[in-house]
This record gives structure tokens, sequence and C-alpha cells, in this order.
């Protein structure tokens, strides 16, 4: 089965928009390493991203509907990162949109949690300078009892002019079911 996933290109997901980190939060301060996030870069894959979550040969657009989705988007004035997330019963698949504007570097980094806040999953997309990365993944849980309740998605950026070292610049949160019972992204 293949599940067709589509970046977000052009404007960020509405309602899903965070500006600054909170450096009192416990995953990850200003004063933190990039490189302290694991993960390796994908090719590029442009905005239409194919994930293959399983075998067969018939093409189902329509599973995708059938597992709840979040959007998220996260901007400032070095770049920004979109796209959505899609909640399996375990694992999370991620789909999205990296830019680092003229001047400037950039890199993402998805973290998932457990019910009881213990790290499961990390995945760093990026570290691209003055331009654009499209990527797509799976956050595997799948064999975590209950699955990834909880992500985080840190934006890390460094001013390619100075030299710099990178820092994190933005970060939102994203559920799997919100006090209403649905996924939901919020800056923290």
């Amino acid at each position: 089965m293949r599940i067709l996933l589509y970046a977000a290109l052009g404007s960020l997901a509405t309602g899903c928009m965070a500006t600054a980190a909170d450096p009192a939060d416990d995953e990850a301060t200003a004063g933190q390493s990039l490189d302290s996030a694991s993960g390796s870069n994908p090719p590029r894959s442009g905005d239409e991203l194919v994930a293959n979550a399983g075998s067969g040969e018939q093409d189902t657009t329509a599973v995708a509907a059938a597992y709840p989705q979040s959007h998220y988007g996260l901007g400032t004035s070095w770049s920004q990162v979109s796209g959505n997330l899609i909640w399996y019963n375990r694992s999370v698949q991620v789909g999205g949109t990296l830019w680092a504007y003229d001047g400037s570097c950039a890199a993402v980094v998805y973290t998932g949690y457990d019910g009881h806040g213990v790290q499961v999953a990390r995945q760093q997309r990026g570290y691209i300078c003055g331009s654009s990365l499209g990527h797509g993944f799976t956050l595997d849980a799948s064999s975590v009892v209950g699955g990834i309740r909880k992500i985080l998605i840190d934006q890390w950026v460094a001013d390619n002019t100075s030299g710099s070292g990178a820092f994190l610049a933005a970060r939102i949160t994203c559920v799997r079911e919100n006090s209403a019972g649905v996924p939901q992204c919020t800056p923290p």
C-alpha cells in the first residue's frame, strides 16, 4: 500500500505558527548543539512525497484520510518549516518542507514521545543553506505500547554570514489527541 503525502508549499498551515522557543523547556535549549540531534539527510524529493507503508501493488490515497492528521508550521525571519503528520496506531508519518532563506542555514528535528514522556523516536532533516528541502519519513514506534502520543518539532538555524553556531529558533508541540480527542499542533 502506498500513501501520498503532499508537503505544504508557499504558505504555513493555519493555526499552527510558533515564533520563538522557550529556553525553559526541558528537551532542548538555545545553548544545546544541533549535533546532539541524530538523523541523516534524505534525498531531495520535491513537493510530492511518497511513503511506502507496507507491501502490495494497490495505490490507495484514501487510506490516509482514515487516520487522524495534524498540520504544522514554524517560521522565523531566517527559515520556516511546514507540513503534516499522519497519526497511525503507534507510529507517525511525517511530510514537510524546510526552507532556509538567503544568508541562513536551517535544520528541523522531530522527536516522538510515548504517553509517559519517554523519547521513543527522533529524526533530523536538513542542514541546508539558502535553499529548500522536502522530506518524508516515519517516526517508528511500532514496538512501543500506546505508540507516539506527542511530537516536538524543533527548528534550528544558523547565520551563514557570521559563522555563528546553530541555535534553537522555534518549537511546536503536536499531540495525538487534545482535550477534544483530535490531533493538534500548538506553540509551546
